[in-house]
C-alpha cells in the first residue's frame, strides 16, 4: 500500500516536539570518577564508545541517597525541565498555555502524589478543566503508550490540543554501589524531558505527520529481564537489566513490525525509523533482524551518543533529530519503536 487515502488525514498530527535537559553535561569518564568506580568489571561500561556525554542534574544531588531527597529532586527537576520543554514546543507553533486541553505525563523515575500532571496544571496555571492522565512505571517503552492515549483523546476532541510529556530524572534511581548491574544502569540512563503537541485539525497542518496506527507486543516469558527490585541495603528501588535483553528484543522485533504493517505499507516502503535509544547492543540486534542499514538508525544512534538513554522520552529526542534534517516528504511513512519491561515492544506508524 503506497501513499495514503483521505481517511488517513482524519487522524491526529504531531504538530511540534521539543526537549529539555539539565545544563550539566558529563563525559562518561567524568561520571566514572565522580561515582568513584574502581572495579574493572564495572568500569568497562563507562569505556564503551556508543555514549560520549549525558546530561544529569548537579552531581551533588546524584550522590544524595535518602528517598525523601530523591523524590524531591525528581519533583523539582521534573517541573523545571517539563516547563522548559512545554514552552519551547508551544512557541514552535505559536500556541499559548491556555490553548492546551489535555496533558499526558509519562515517567518511571519518580512516584509522587499529587501526580506530575496535577503539579504542572498548578505550576503553569493551565485551565482548571484541562484533562489529565499519568502513566507511571511502564519503563522505556511507555512513551508510545502515552502517545497512543493522546491520539485517542484527540480523536474524540477535534481541533483541541494535547500534550505528551515524557519526563525522566534517571539519576533519581541510581544506586551507588560497585555491582556490575548498577554500573550498567548508571552508565546508560540520563535526565531529560521530551514534549509533543498533538491535535486532530479539521484542516490538516502542512508537514506534520499523521498518527496512523499503534500496536503492542509483549514477549512471552520475559518478565524478569527488565525490572525494579527493592534494595534492602539502600532502602530504595534498583533497576535491573538482564543480559538476555538485547537478544530477546531482537528475536521479537520483526514480529512486532509485521503486526504493525499488517494491511498497511510494506516494510521496504518505510522511509524513516524512529527508535528508542536503548543501548548499542539492542540497536545492533534490531538493525540486523530488520535488515536495516546504518543510515536508518542514524538519528537514534546520534541521540544515544549525545544524551544516553533518556528512557520514555528517547524516541521523541530521535524524532526531533529527524525533523532538524528536514528530509521527510509528503506521503512518506515512518515507524516509531519503543522497548521496555515486559519485555514489551510498542510501535506506531506515522505518515507525512
Amino acid at each position: 500500500m503506497t501513499g495514503a487515502t483521505d481517511s488517513n488525514y482524519l487522524k491526529p498530527q504531531i504538530l511540534s516536539v521539543a526537549t529539555a535537559v539539565p545544563e550539566q553535561q558529563y563525559s562518561q569518564q567524568q561520571l566514572a570518577q565522580l561515582l568513584n568506580i574502581k572495579n574493572e568489571k564495572a568500569l568497562r561500561f563507562f569505556n564503551n564508545k556508543h555514549i560520549e556525554t549525558r546530561h544529569l542534574v548537579a552531581f551533588d544531588q546524584i550522590s544524595e541517597q535518602k528517598n525523601s531527597a530523591l523524590l524531591e529532586k525528581f519533583k523539582q527537576n521534573s517541573i523545571k525541565l517539563s516547563t522548559q520543554a512545554i514552552e519551547k514546543a508551544l512557541q514552535n507553533i505559536k500556541l499559548k498555555l491556555s490553548d492546551i486541553d489535555y496533558i499526558c505525563c509519562v515517567t518511571s523515575t519518580g512516584f509522587i502524589v499529587p501526580a506530575l500532571s496535577t503539579l504542572l496544571v498548578e505550576h503553569l496555571n493551565l485551565n482548571a478543566h484541562c484533562e489529565k492522565t499519568d502513566i507511571v512505571g511502564m519503563g522505556c517503552s511507555a512513551g508510545l503508550n502515552g502517545l497512543s492515549a493522546v491520539n485517542n483523546w484527540c480523536l474524540a476532541h477535534p481541533d483541541k490540543n494535547a500534550l505528551l510529556i515524557c519526563c525522566e530524572i534517571s539519576s533519581a534511581i541510581y544506586c551507588l554501589d560497585e555491582t556490575e548491574n548498577s554500573a550498567l544502569v548508571n552508565s546508560l540512563f540520563a535526565d531529560g524531558v521530551a514534549v509533543a503537541v498533538v491535535s486532530l485539525a479539521t484542516s490538516p497542518v502542512h508537514n506534520a505527520p499523521h498518527l496512523i496506527k499503534f500496536t503492542s507486543l509483549t514477549a512471552k516469558n520475559t518478565l524478569p529481564y527488565l525490572r525494579f527490585d527493592w534494595n534492602d541495603a539502600q532502602n530504595r528501588y534498583q533497576f535491573f537489566i538482564g543480559k538476555e535483553t538485547p537478544d530477546l528484543l531482537g528475536a521479537n522485533i520483526q514480529k512486532a513490525i509485521d503486526y504493525l504493517l499488517k494491511d498497511g505499507p510494506a516494510q521496504n516502503e518505510i522511509k524513516h525509523w524512529i527508535l528508542h535509544s536503548g543501548g548499542t547492543a539492542i540497536l545492533d540486534k534490531v538493525e540486523k533482524q530488520l535488515s536495516l542499514n546504518s543510515t536508518d538508525l542514524r538519528h537514534t544512534r546520534s541521540v544515544l551518543k549525545k544524551y544516553g538513554n533518556v528512557s520514555s522520552g528517547s524516541f521523541l529526542f530521535t524524532y526531533k533529530e529527524l525533523l532538524s534534517e528536514k528530509s521527510a516528504k509528503k506521503n512518506e511513512n515512518g515507524i516509531m519503536v519503543t522497548m521496555g519491561p515486559g519485555l514489551t515492544i510498542e510501535t506506531a506508524l506515522i505518515r507525512w
